[in-house]
């Protein structure tokens, strides 16, 4: 990914397996530290939340500070600087905590810059899991009940989507790559001209058999 991509959240379950990229370091609910970092970058992949849904609920303003104002400043300074945002957002938005709640009034707020100017895509990802993930989570929880010969409680018997995390970083590079217009190899028309040639000389080869 390109170095000119701010990525917050960088050394968290899914940052830390981002390859490339600009990390930000410090808080994403100060204004001031977000802007100086966002200083000759193209666009900004906002990772970083409170994810822990216990968390979320017992500290209410820390969640509000990362969730929704650390969103709001990335969206700010993203206006007003011309860059486009990637906001990494969760399924969990249909789930009624305020974790979800947090992460769907992002997404909303990503719509309202949207229509501000901001070129902004909301990534919505599923259950992600993988090597070193919170004890707490479903996956993680399920592996050490089994392994220690404990069957599972199931209380849950909807259907969910599950994505390894180092699948997730990919998807997200790519995603950021997109944005960023640096989807691929670049080509000159003169490559193009020269491709096309080649094709159809293989394929005359190929008729004259």
């Amino acid at each position: 990914m390109n170095k000119h991509i701010l990525v917050t959240g960088s050394r968290g379950f899914i940052g830390r397996r981002i390859e490339g990229g600009k990390p930000f370091k410090g808080d994403v609910s100060d204004y001031t530290s977000l802007y100086m970092q966002t200083e000759n970058v193209t666009g900004i992949v906002h990772l970083a939340a409170k994810g822990n849904e216990i968390d979320c609920q017992l500290y209410l303003k820390k969640t509000i500070e990362a969730n929704l104002l650390g969103v709001l400043n990335v969206l700010e300074i993203a206006l007003e600087r011309k860059l486009w945002v990637l906001f990494i957002s969760t399924y969990q938005i249909r789930k009624e905590t305020f974790y979800g709640l947090s992460k769907l009034m992002g997404e909303e707020l990503c719509r309202l810059y949207e229509k501000k100017g901001v070129n902004v895509a909301i990534l919505r990802l599923p259950i992600v899991y993988g090597e070193n993930d919170k004890q707490y989570k479903v996956v993680t929880k399920f592996i050490n009940q089994l392994k220690n010969g404990i069957e599972p409680t199931i209380m849950d018997l909807n259907m969910f989507q599950f994505l390894y995390v180092d699948d997730a970083a990919k998807i997200i590079e790519r995603e950021a790559n997109v944005l960023d217009c640096k989807f691929g190899n670049m080509h000159s028309l003169c490559d193009l001209r020269d491709g096309i040639k080649k094709c159809l000389q293989t394929e005359g080869t190929k008729d004259d058999r």
